[in-house]
């Protein structure tokens, strides 16, 4: 029994790297997409730049170059918006400080979108935000972000794996259309949560094969 084909298993990645712009921020977008081909979902990337173009490609994943300012993101449309327009895409990932309300707006009119980072953006149209890193305003998200977007914050205790399977999960399970809001901390996901995700992430391969 097949039931992926009536949904859209493309995912798009924009982020950055530069001079000014660590490689991190690419290095742990190709984990994910590392991970998201597990299950058969395919990943594009899109820069601004082709510094890491190369190493992109490497790891086998096709890379855009959209020749914009990756400093202004409002630079990649209309470039960014025919790309979405041109293909299914089910989740775009962003990775990238410069990232403001209004891009998330008009991206969010194509597909549902996620936030990888420790920027306080508030937003009413992200559908997933992952902050990891170790100084968590508790009270900023609480006010901004409430059920209607998933929130993983992460303090020092969890280890950035735990966040990135739980993140891996989250867009599996929005890419085969049964995606379900809700409000998380990744605080409450110690040992017992390795195996809930394995058995997500099992469910899910069975819904697909």
């Amino acid at each position: 029994m097949v039931l992926c084909s009536k949904f859209k298993r493309k995912v798009l990645i924009r982020t950055d790297s530069n001079e000014v712009v660590s490689s991190g921020h690419v290095m742990r977008c190709l984990s994910i997409a590392d991970a998201l081909r597990s299950f058969d979902i395919v990943s594009v990337f899109a820069v601004s730049s082709t510094d890491m173009n190369e190493v992109i490609r490497a790891r086998g994943y096709d890379c855009v170059n959209l020749g914009s300012d990756w400093s202004n993101l409002a630079c990649d449309f209309p470039l960014i918006e025919r790309l979405l327009e041109s293909d299914d895409y089910s989740f775009v990932l962003i990775d990238t400080y410069s990232i403001t309300n209004e891009y998330v707006s008009r991206i969010s009119a194509y597909c549902p979108v996620g936030y990888l980072g420790s920027k306080a953006l508030i937003s009413d149209s992200l559908t997933l935000i992952v902050n990891y890193s170790t100084a968590i305003d508790q009270d900023f998200y609480a006010q901004y972000y409430g059920n209607e977007t998933t929130s993983l914050l992460g303090p020092r205790s969890l280890s950035f794996g735990c966040v990135q399977s739980c993140l891996v999960c989250i867009i599996q399970l929005c890419v085969v259309g049964t995606f379900r809001k809700n409000k998380l901390n990744a605080s409450c996901f110690l040992g017992a949560s390795y195996l809930l995700i394995s058995c997500l992430m099992c469910l899910t391969w069975l819904i697909l094969c």
